[in-house]
Protein backbone atom coordinates (compact mmCIF):
# COMPACT_ATOMS: atom_id res chain seq x y z
CA UNK A 1 0.00 0.00 0.00
CA UNK A 2 1.07 3.75 -0.61
CA UNK A 3 2.36 5.27 2.36
CA UNK A 4 1.97 9.04 3.09
CA UNK A 5 5.23 10.68 4.10
CA UNK A 6 4.12 11.45 8.08
CA UNK A 7 7.81 12.02 9.08
CA UNK A 8 7.36 15.45 6.55
CA UNK A 9 4.09 16.70 9.08
CA UNK A 10 4.76 18.21 11.94
CA UNK A 11 2.50 16.71 15.30
CA UNK A 12 -0.17 19.27 15.06
CA UNK A 13 -0.48 18.41 11.45
CA UNK A 14 -1.37 14.95 11.89
CA UNK A 15 -3.75 15.73 14.47
CA UNK A 16 -5.55 17.80 11.86
CA UNK A 17 -5.50 14.86 9.80
CA UNK A 18 -6.70 12.85 12.92
CA UNK A 19 -9.28 15.29 14.04
CA UNK A 20 -10.92 14.96 9.96
CA UNK A 21 -10.92 10.87 10.05
CA UNK A 22 -12.84 10.94 13.08
CA UNK A 23 -15.11 13.81 12.51
CA UNK A 24 -15.65 11.35 8.98
CA UNK A 25 -15.85 8.54 11.69
CA UNK A 26 -19.12 10.17 13.44
CA UNK A 27 -17.13 11.64 16.12
CA UNK A 28 -17.18 15.21 17.79
CA UNK A 29 -14.16 16.18 17.95
CA UNK A 30 -12.48 18.40 20.83
CA UNK A 31 -8.23 19.02 19.59
CA UNK A 32 -7.98 19.72 23.37
CA UNK A 33 -3.86 20.35 21.76
CA UNK A 34 -4.72 23.01 19.85
CA UNK A 35 -7.33 24.83 21.86
CA UNK A 36 -6.34 24.61 25.67
CA UNK A 37 -2.58 22.91 25.74
CA UNK A 38 -2.36 23.28 29.34
CA UNK A 39 -5.13 21.22 30.13
CA UNK A 40 -4.40 18.52 27.48
CA UNK A 41 -3.01 16.18 30.47
CA UNK A 42 -1.31 13.67 28.15
CA UNK A 43 -4.62 13.63 25.64
CA UNK A 44 -3.93 15.66 22.60
CA UNK A 45 -7.83 14.67 20.50
CA UNK A 46 -11.29 13.94 22.20
CA UNK A 47 -13.89 12.17 20.74
CA UNK A 48 -17.25 11.55 21.61
CA UNK A 49 -20.69 10.26 20.26
CA UNK A 50 -23.11 11.55 22.94
CA UNK A 51 -26.15 9.88 21.34
CA UNK A 52 -23.67 6.27 22.37
CA UNK A 53 -22.01 7.24 25.16
CA UNK A 54 -18.85 6.57 23.55
CA UNK A 55 -15.46 8.21 23.73
CA UNK A 56 -11.86 7.92 22.32
CA UNK A 57 -8.78 9.99 23.48
CA UNK A 58 -5.72 10.06 21.32
CA UNK A 59 -2.23 11.07 22.01
CA UNK A 60 0.40 11.76 19.27
CA UNK A 61 3.83 11.91 19.48
CA UNK A 62 6.37 11.68 16.32
CA UNK A 63 8.97 9.71 17.96
CA UNK A 64 8.81 8.45 21.36
CA UNK A 65 12.04 9.19 23.69
CA UNK A 66 12.35 7.51 27.00
CA UNK A 67 11.14 11.31 28.44
CA UNK A 68 7.61 10.61 26.59
CA UNK A 69 7.20 7.50 29.36
CA UNK A 70 5.37 9.42 31.77
CA UNK A 71 2.96 11.50 29.72
CA UNK A 72 1.65 7.31 27.67
CA UNK A 73 1.33 6.30 31.67
CA UNK A 74 -0.82 9.02 32.33
CA UNK A 75 -2.60 8.31 29.30
CA UNK A 76 -3.01 5.07 29.87
CA UNK A 77 -4.73 5.43 32.93
CA UNK A 78 -7.49 8.26 31.50
CA UNK A 79 -11.18 7.30 31.53
CA UNK A 80 -12.17 6.30 28.61
CA UNK A 81 -13.28 2.73 26.63
CA UNK A 82 -10.60 3.54 24.04
CA UNK A 83 -6.77 5.16 23.69
CA UNK A 84 -5.43 5.58 20.47
CA UNK A 85 -1.77 6.32 20.59
CA UNK A 86 0.09 8.15 17.57
CA UNK A 87 3.55 7.63 16.76
CA UNK A 88 4.96 7.72 13.39
CA UNK A 89 8.96 6.83 14.13
CA UNK A 90 10.69 4.30 15.45
CA UNK A 91 10.47 4.49 19.78
CA UNK A 92 13.01 4.19 21.74
CA UNK A 93 13.44 0.92 23.40
CA UNK A 94 12.50 2.36 27.03
CA UNK A 95 9.78 3.62 25.24
CA UNK A 96 8.70 0.13 23.30
CA UNK A 97 8.88 -1.93 26.64
CA UNK A 98 6.35 0.28 28.60
CA UNK A 99 4.40 0.16 24.89
CA UNK A 100 4.58 -4.03 25.14
CA UNK A 101 3.07 -3.57 29.05
CA UNK A 102 0.44 -1.58 28.07
CA UNK A 103 -0.59 -2.96 24.99
CA UNK A 104 -3.90 -4.70 26.78
CA UNK A 105 -5.34 -0.75 28.21
CA UNK A 106 -4.08 1.33 24.81
CA UNK A 107 -3.94 0.90 21.16
CA UNK A 108 -0.95 1.93 19.04
CA UNK A 109 -1.11 3.40 16.06
CA UNK A 110 2.18 3.11 13.41
CA UNK A 111 2.53 5.01 10.18
CA UNK A 112 1.19 2.09 8.30
CA UNK A 113 -1.83 2.25 10.48
CA UNK A 114 -2.55 5.78 10.04
CA UNK A 115 -2.42 5.62 6.84
CA UNK A 116 -4.30 2.59 6.54
CA UNK A 117 -7.36 4.08 8.81
CA UNK A 118 -7.30 7.64 6.37
CA UNK A 119 -7.50 5.12 3.32
CA UNK A 120 -10.85 3.44 4.80
CA UNK A 121 -12.40 6.34 6.37
CA UNK A 122 -12.03 8.84 3.21
CA UNK A 123 -10.39 7.60 0.02
CA UNK A 124 -9.94 10.77 -1.91
CA UNK A 125 -8.60 12.24 1.14
CA UNK A 126 -5.78 9.37 1.03
CA UNK A 127 -5.10 9.69 -2.62
CA UNK A 128 -4.63 13.70 -3.03
CA UNK A 129 -2.42 13.26 0.33
CA UNK A 130 -0.40 10.84 -1.42
CA UNK A 131 -0.29 12.67 -4.92
CA UNK A 132 0.35 15.75 -3.45
CA UNK A 133 3.47 14.18 -1.79
CA UNK A 134 4.44 12.74 -5.16
CA UNK A 135 2.78 12.83 -8.53
CA UNK A 136 1.93 16.54 -8.06
CA UNK A 137 5.58 17.70 -6.87
CA UNK A 138 7.26 17.81 -10.08
CA UNK A 139 4.03 20.41 -11.32
CA UNK A 140 4.54 22.98 -8.27
CA UNK A 141 7.95 23.13 -9.42
CA UNK A 142 7.39 23.74 -13.02
CA UNK A 143 5.16 26.35 -12.52
CA UNK A 144 7.07 27.65 -9.78
CA UNK A 145 10.03 28.43 -12.06
CA UNK A 146 7.57 29.69 -14.51
CA UNK A 147 6.48 32.54 -12.40
CA UNK A 148 10.06 33.12 -11.52
CA UNK A 149 10.70 34.31 -15.22
CA UNK A 150 7.15 35.89 -15.31
CA UNK A 151 8.00 37.95 -12.11
CA UNK A 152 11.73 38.84 -13.33
CA UNK A 153 10.06 40.16 -16.57
CA UNK A 154 8.46 42.75 -14.75
CA UNK A 155 11.20 44.10 -13.74
CA UNK A 156 13.83 44.41 -16.30
CA UNK A 157 14.04 44.64 -20.27
CA UNK A 158 13.11 42.03 -22.12
CA UNK A 159 15.90 41.07 -24.87
CA UNK A 160 15.01 39.56 -28.55
CA UNK A 161 14.38 35.60 -28.41
CA UNK A 162 16.90 33.42 -29.84
CA UNK A 163 16.08 32.18 -33.47
CA UNK A 164 15.47 28.14 -33.75
CA UNK A 165 18.61 25.96 -33.84
CA UNK A 166 17.99 22.07 -34.09
CA UNK A 167 19.50 21.80 -30.76
CA UNK A 168 16.24 24.27 -29.56
CA UNK A 169 13.89 22.27 -32.08
CA UNK A 170 15.33 19.09 -30.76
CA UNK A 171 14.82 19.88 -27.25
CA UNK A 172 11.18 21.30 -27.94
CA UNK A 173 10.05 18.12 -29.71
CA UNK A 174 11.06 16.41 -26.87
CA UNK A 175 8.83 18.52 -24.50
CA UNK A 176 6.32 18.01 -26.72
CA UNK A 177 6.15 14.58 -26.80
CA UNK A 178 6.30 14.08 -22.75
CA UNK A 179 4.06 16.87 -22.62
CA UNK A 180 0.95 15.18 -24.87
CA UNK A 181 2.14 11.78 -23.57
CA UNK A 182 1.24 12.83 -20.32
CA UNK A 183 -2.35 15.07 -20.98
CA UNK A 184 -3.35 12.63 -23.20
CA UNK A 185 -2.58 9.76 -20.93
CA UNK A 186 -4.51 11.07 -18.10
CA UNK A 187 -7.45 11.75 -20.44
CA UNK A 188 -7.78 7.96 -21.65
CA UNK A 189 -7.59 7.09 -17.91
CA UNK A 190 -10.60 9.22 -16.99
CA UNK A 191 -12.46 8.16 -19.98
CA UNK A 192 -11.74 4.97 -18.68
CA UNK A 193 -13.33 5.31 -15.21
CA UNK A 194 -15.91 7.60 -16.44
CA UNK A 195 -17.38 4.58 -18.04
CA UNK A 196 -16.47 2.07 -15.37
CA UNK A 197 -19.35 0.81 -12.63
CA UNK A 198 -18.09 0.29 -9.33
CA UNK A 199 -20.57 0.32 -6.69
CA UNK A 200 -20.52 -2.19 -3.59
CA UNK A 201 -17.15 -3.47 -3.85
CA UNK A 202 -15.04 -5.59 -1.26
CA UNK A 203 -12.75 -3.29 0.70
CA UNK A 204 -9.81 -5.74 -0.64
CA UNK A 205 -10.52 -5.13 -4.16
CA UNK A 206 -10.93 -1.53 -3.40
CA UNK A 207 -7.34 -1.56 -1.92
CA UNK A 208 -5.64 -3.84 -4.87
CA UNK A 209 -7.49 -1.13 -7.54
CA UNK A 210 -6.41 1.60 -5.45
CA UNK A 211 -2.94 0.50 -5.87
CA UNK A 212 -3.02 -0.38 -9.34
CA UNK A 213 -4.24 3.06 -9.67
CA UNK A 214 -0.95 4.59 -7.93
CA UNK A 215 1.01 2.64 -9.27
CA UNK A 216 -0.42 3.61 -13.26
CA UNK A 217 0.13 7.12 -11.90
CA UNK A 218 3.39 6.95 -10.78
CA UNK A 219 4.91 5.12 -14.04
CA UNK A 220 3.40 8.43 -15.93
CA UNK A 221 5.19 10.52 -13.30
CA UNK A 222 8.39 8.89 -14.07
CA UNK A 223 8.23 8.01 -17.82
CA UNK A 224 6.66 11.55 -18.50
CA UNK A 225 6.14 14.24 -15.78
CA UNK A 226 9.82 14.15 -13.87
CA UNK A 227 11.08 14.22 -17.90
CA UNK A 228 9.28 17.23 -18.65
CA UNK A 229 10.50 19.01 -15.73
CA UNK A 230 14.43 17.96 -16.68
CA UNK A 231 13.50 19.27 -20.29
CA UNK A 232 11.98 22.73 -19.29
CA UNK A 233 14.53 23.68 -16.82
CA UNK A 234 17.00 22.91 -19.31
CA UNK A 235 15.12 25.02 -21.64
CA UNK A 236 14.63 27.81 -19.20
CA UNK A 237 18.75 27.60 -18.64
CA UNK A 238 19.80 27.92 -22.67
CA UNK A 239 17.63 29.78 -23.65
CA UNK A 240 16.06 32.60 -21.29
CA UNK A 241 15.26 35.32 -23.89
CA UNK A 242 12.59 33.38 -25.58
CA UNK A 243 10.60 31.83 -22.00
CA UNK A 244 10.76 35.20 -21.55
CA UNK A 245 9.08 36.79 -24.37
CA UNK A 246 6.78 34.07 -23.55
CA UNK A 247 6.23 35.84 -20.44
CA UNK A 248 5.97 39.22 -21.98
CA UNK A 249 3.14 38.12 -24.62
CA UNK A 250 0.72 35.85 -22.98
CA UNK A 251 1.19 37.73 -19.68
CA UNK A 252 -3.38 38.93 -19.93
CA UNK A 253 -3.71 35.01 -20.89
CA UNK A 254 -6.08 32.68 -18.81
CA UNK A 255 -2.60 29.94 -18.53
CA UNK A 256 -1.47 32.22 -16.12
CA UNK A 257 -3.97 32.33 -13.86
CA UNK A 258 -4.91 29.05 -14.03
CA UNK A 259 -1.27 28.10 -12.91
CA UNK A 260 -1.52 30.35 -9.87
CA UNK A 261 -4.55 28.66 -8.41
CA UNK A 262 -1.93 25.17 -8.48
CA UNK A 263 -1.07 25.18 -5.20
CA UNK A 264 -0.26 22.49 -2.36
CA UNK A 265 -2.88 21.96 -0.17
CA UNK A 266 -2.57 19.01 1.71
CA UNK A 267 0.93 18.86 1.86
CA UNK A 268 2.67 19.54 4.84
CA UNK A 269 3.14 23.23 5.73
CA UNK A 270 -0.53 23.67 3.93
CA UNK A 271 -2.98 21.09 5.08
CA UNK A 272 -3.74 22.83 8.41
CA UNK A 273 -5.36 25.48 6.53
CA UNK A 274 -6.82 23.88 4.43
CA UNK A 275 -8.78 22.05 6.88
CA UNK A 276 -9.78 24.56 8.80
CA UNK A 277 -11.55 26.62 6.12
CA UNK A 278 -13.24 23.00 5.05
CA UNK A 279 -14.91 22.45 8.49
CA UNK A 280 -15.97 26.32 7.77
CA UNK A 281 -19.66 24.59 7.41
CA UNK A 282 -20.65 24.02 10.71
CA UNK A 283 -23.32 21.04 11.28
CA UNK A 284 -26.36 23.63 11.74
CA UNK A 285 -25.66 24.83 8.23
CA UNK A 286 -25.27 21.57 6.93
CA UNK A 287 -28.75 20.49 8.41
CA UNK A 288 -30.29 24.05 6.91
CA UNK A 289 -28.97 22.71 3.67
CA UNK A 290 -30.29 19.17 3.76
CA UNK A 291 -33.68 20.59 4.67
CA UNK A 292 -33.21 23.15 2.14
CA UNK A 293 -32.73 20.38 -0.06
CA UNK A 294 -34.59 16.97 0.18
CA UNK A 295 -32.94 15.44 -2.46
CA UNK A 296 -29.83 15.99 -1.26
CA UNK A 297 -27.29 12.89 -2.05
CA UNK A 298 -24.83 12.41 0.43
CA UNK A 299 -23.83 9.08 -0.49
CA UNK A 300 -20.22 8.65 -0.69
CA UNK A 301 -18.84 8.59 -4.44
CA UNK A 302 -18.42 4.71 -6.17
CA UNK A 303 -14.51 3.80 -6.73
CA UNK A 304 -14.42 4.83 -10.19
CA UNK A 305 -16.16 8.10 -9.65
CA UNK A 306 -13.08 9.08 -7.41
CA UNK A 307 -10.66 8.00 -9.47
CA UNK A 308 -11.99 9.42 -12.34
CA UNK A 309 -12.51 13.38 -10.54
CA UNK A 310 -8.66 12.87 -9.35
CA UNK A 311 -7.59 12.03 -12.94
CA UNK A 312 -9.40 15.16 -14.45
CA UNK A 313 -8.19 17.03 -11.95
CA UNK A 314 -4.47 16.29 -12.88
CA UNK A 315 -5.22 16.13 -16.36
CA UNK A 316 -6.29 20.14 -15.86
CA UNK A 317 -3.06 20.78 -14.43
CA UNK A 318 -0.94 19.76 -17.21
CA UNK A 319 -3.07 20.36 -20.05
CA UNK A 320 -1.15 23.70 -20.58
CA UNK A 321 2.48 22.69 -20.33
CA UNK A 322 1.56 21.15 -23.88
CA UNK A 323 0.08 24.56 -25.39
CA UNK A 324 3.46 26.08 -24.01
CA UNK A 325 5.70 24.26 -25.81
CA UNK A 326 3.89 25.08 -28.98
CA UNK A 327 3.93 28.71 -28.20
CA UNK A 328 7.81 28.03 -27.61
CA UNK A 329 8.15 26.82 -30.82
CA UNK A 330 6.51 29.56 -32.08
CA UNK A 331 8.24 32.19 -30.95
CA UNK A 332 11.80 30.16 -31.85
CA UNK A 333 10.49 29.80 -35.43
CA UNK A 334 8.82 33.54 -35.83
CA UNK A 335 9.55 35.69 -32.99
CA UNK A 336 5.80 35.70 -31.48
CA UNK A 337 4.04 32.83 -29.73
CA UNK A 338 0.50 32.82 -32.18
CA UNK A 339 2.02 33.05 -35.62
CA UNK A 340 2.69 29.26 -35.81
CA UNK A 341 -0.80 28.35 -34.81
CA UNK A 342 -1.96 30.82 -37.59
CA UNK A 343 0.19 28.89 -39.78
CA UNK A 344 -1.41 25.52 -38.72
CA UNK A 345 -4.67 26.83 -39.51
CA UNK A 346 -3.86 28.30 -42.95
CA UNK A 347 -2.11 24.69 -43.53
CA UNK A 348 -4.89 22.84 -42.13
CA UNK A 349 -7.71 25.32 -44.30
CA UNK A 350 -5.51 24.99 -47.62
CA UNK A 351 -5.61 20.63 -47.25
CA UNK A 352 -9.03 21.32 -46.46
CA UNK A 353 -9.53 22.83 -49.69
CA UNK A 354 -7.67 20.19 -51.62
CA UNK A 355 -9.53 17.09 -50.24
CA UNK A 356 -12.95 18.76 -50.67
CA UNK A 357 -12.11 19.50 -54.67
CA UNK A 358 -10.53 16.18 -55.11
CA UNK A 359 -13.64 14.26 -53.84
CA UNK A 360 -16.55 16.66 -55.20
CA UNK A 361 -14.37 15.66 -59.12
CA UNK A 362 -14.11 12.16 -57.93
CA UNK A 363 -18.05 12.01 -57.04
CA UNK A 364 -18.46 14.01 -60.25
CA UNK A 365 -16.91 11.16 -62.16
CA UNK A 366 -18.94 8.58 -60.53
CA UNK A 367 -21.97 10.20 -61.00
CA UNK A 368 -21.01 10.56 -64.76
CA UNK A 369 -20.65 6.52 -64.98
CA UNK A 370 -23.81 5.67 -62.71
CA UNK A 371 -25.65 8.02 -64.99
CA UNK A 372 -24.14 6.20 -68.09
CA UNK A 373 -25.16 2.55 -67.05
CA UNK A 374 -28.68 3.74 -66.01
CA UNK A 375 -29.06 4.95 -69.18
CA UNK A 376 -27.96 2.12 -71.01
CA UNK A 377 -29.83 -0.77 -68.64
CA UNK A 378 -26.30 -2.12 -68.25
CA UNK A 379 -25.38 -3.12 -64.39
CA UNK A 380 -21.79 -3.75 -64.71
CA UNK A 381 -20.01 -5.11 -61.74
CA UNK A 382 -18.39 -1.88 -61.97
CA UNK A 383 -15.10 -0.43 -60.24
CA UNK A 384 -15.61 2.92 -59.04
CA UNK A 385 -13.07 5.35 -58.16
CA UNK A 386 -13.06 6.27 -54.82
CA UNK A 387 -9.63 6.39 -53.89
CA UNK A 388 -9.49 9.80 -51.86
CA UNK A 389 -11.98 8.64 -49.35
CA UNK A 390 -10.67 5.48 -49.08
CA UNK A 391 -7.24 6.35 -48.67
CA UNK A 392 -7.74 9.35 -46.62
CA UNK A 393 -10.57 8.03 -44.20
CA UNK A 394 -8.71 9.16 -40.72
CA UNK A 395 -7.69 12.71 -41.92
CA UNK A 396 -11.35 13.33 -43.52
CA UNK A 397 -12.59 13.50 -39.72
CA UNK A 398 -10.75 16.69 -39.48
CA UNK A 399 -11.49 18.35 -41.92
CA UNK A 400 -15.28 17.69 -42.16
CA UNK A 401 -18.61 18.06 -39.59
CA UNK A 402 -19.65 15.12 -38.19
CA UNK A 403 -22.75 15.53 -40.66
CA UNK A 404 -20.99 15.67 -43.65
CA UNK A 405 -18.56 12.85 -42.93
CA UNK A 406 -21.24 10.25 -42.10
CA UNK A 407 -22.92 11.67 -45.86
CA UNK A 408 -19.58 11.00 -47.62
CA UNK A 409 -19.26 7.54 -45.74
CA UNK A 410 -22.83 6.36 -46.24
CA UNK A 411 -22.64 7.95 -50.09
CA UNK A 412 -19.26 5.58 -50.57
CA UNK A 413 -20.98 2.69 -48.79
CA UNK A 414 -23.50 3.03 -51.80
CA UNK A 415 -20.80 2.96 -54.39
CA UNK A 416 -19.33 0.18 -53.13
CA UNK A 417 -22.63 -2.05 -53.14
CA UNK A 418 -22.14 -1.65 -56.84
CA UNK A 419 -19.41 -3.77 -57.44
CA UNK A 420 -20.90 -7.10 -56.71
CA UNK A 421 -24.17 -7.17 -58.67
CA UNK A 422 -27.30 -9.86 -58.29
CA UNK A 423 -28.67 -11.52 -61.10
CA UNK A 424 -32.23 -9.28 -60.87
CA UNK A 425 -31.93 -6.06 -63.30
CA UNK A 426 -35.01 -4.57 -61.37
CA UNK A 427 -32.60 -4.83 -57.96
CA UNK A 428 -29.64 -3.78 -59.82
CA UNK A 429 -30.96 -0.89 -61.07
CA UNK A 430 -32.25 0.25 -57.61
CA UNK A 431 -29.05 0.14 -55.82
CA UNK A 432 -27.90 2.27 -58.75
CA UNK A 433 -30.81 4.80 -58.32
CA UNK A 434 -29.99 4.49 -54.45
CA UNK A 435 -26.32 5.28 -55.46
CA UNK A 436 -27.16 8.40 -57.32
CA UNK A 437 -29.34 9.65 -54.77
CA UNK A 438 -26.46 9.99 -52.02
CA UNK A 439 -23.89 10.86 -54.63
CA UNK A 440 -25.93 14.28 -55.68
CA UNK A 441 -26.74 15.10 -51.93
CA UNK A 442 -22.83 14.92 -51.21
CA UNK A 443 -22.26 17.01 -54.53
CA UNK A 444 -24.42 19.71 -53.22
CA UNK A 445 -23.01 19.97 -49.79
CA UNK A 446 -19.59 20.96 -52.06
CA UNK A 447 -21.82 23.96 -53.49
CA UNK A 448 -22.46 25.05 -50.13
CA UNK A 449 -20.57 28.54 -49.55
CA UNK A 450 -20.44 27.02 -45.84
CA UNK A 451 -18.02 24.09 -46.21
CA UNK A 452 -19.11 22.68 -43.10
CA UNK A 453 -23.14 22.69 -44.10
CA UNK A 454 -25.16 20.18 -42.69
CA UNK A 455 -27.11 18.17 -45.29
CA UNK A 456 -30.35 17.19 -44.38
CA UNK A 457 -31.12 13.33 -45.47
CA UNK A 458 -33.98 11.52 -46.47
CA UNK A 459 -32.78 8.44 -44.75
CA UNK A 460 -31.15 7.66 -41.67
CA UNK A 461 -27.36 7.90 -41.91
Amino acid sequence: MFQIPWKMYSESEILEVLTAIFRDKGYEVYNIHKTDRRGEQGVDIECTKPAENEKVLLAVKKKPEKSDIGQLEDFAERASASRIYVYIEEPSTAFKNVMEKLKNRTSFWNAETLTYELFRTNLSFYLFMILENSFEKPIYEIIHSFFDVFFRVEKKRVERPSKATPKMLNLLWAAKDRSSSLHKSLRTLQLLFEEMSLHEISEKTEKSMTIAFLKSIKNLKHENLEQLQSLFSEFLDKYPANFEQFCKQTKGRSNWRCWASIKPQLSPGFITATLESSRELTQEEMKELIDKHDALDLKPPSLNETFSDIVRILANEVSMFEDTVDDLFSIGLYGRWNDMREEFARISNKRTKELRNGIKMELIAIKEEIEQSLKNGLFKNGVFPHEVFANYVGELKQHFSLDDFLLLQKTYSKIVALRNQGDSAGVNRRRYEEAKTFVNKAIKMFDKKDPFAVIACDEEL
